[in-house]
């Protein structure tokens, strides 16, 4: 990457997803931050002129708070990671899944770019809401998927006792026919 990319992302406060390491996030105080567009918009016009779909997994910019920076924690906020991703149209992200925590908002497009999320094709369309605001067609569909995510993990974490208490038994005995060997 160009340095005086890497310079104006830093003074924005965003990074490439396809550079960051995996960290833990620390306990520290939360702390708001605003990212103006007039700096984002240009480093997204960057990020597509400088990388390639068919060489990075993802085209995005995290949002990273700067109070932060210190931290193993580098996101957005201490509960959410805010990315900025770039679909040129006739492109398509690689299939991927998403955490729970994932609802796509999309600021502009006509559906000719595609993302696949839990091998579900998503096309990349904005659509008006009531007051304005910009969100996928799908939007209410994604808040429905993520009810029955957090449902399904809530079955299964009522499991993990019953699971334990398997494991345990197994593991006795297993310890018991060790002893009478």
């Amino acid at each position: 990457m160009p340095d005086e990319f890497r310079t104006a992302m830093d003074e924005a406060s965003v990074s490439a997803l396809w550079e960051r390491p995996n960290a833990d996030a620390a306990q520290v105080d939360e702390k708001p931050y605003l990212w103006p567009w007039a700096e984002l918009g240009p480093l997204l016009d960057t990020a597509v002129a400088e990388t390639d779909m068919a060489n990075v997994e993802h085209r995005v910019l995290v949002l990273e708070n700067p109070a932060y920076k210190e931290s193993p924690h580098s996101d957005a906020t201490l509960n959410m990671v805010v990315n900025l991703q770039v679909l040129m149209p006739s492109e398509s992200a690689r299939p991927h899944r998403h955490r729970l925590n994932a609802l796509r908002f999309i600021i502009e497009g006509d559906g000719t770019a595609v993302t696949t999320v839990d091998g579900i094709p998503c096309p990349m369309v904005a659509k008006k809401l009531s007051d304005g605001k910009l969100i996928s067609p799908d939007g209410f569909e994604d808040l429905r998927r993520m009810r029955e995510h957090f449902e399904e993990l809530e079955r299964a974490n009522n499991a993990i006792p019953r699971i334990a208490q398997a494991q345990k038994t197994a593991q006795e005995e297993a310890k018991k026919d060790d002893s009478s060997s």
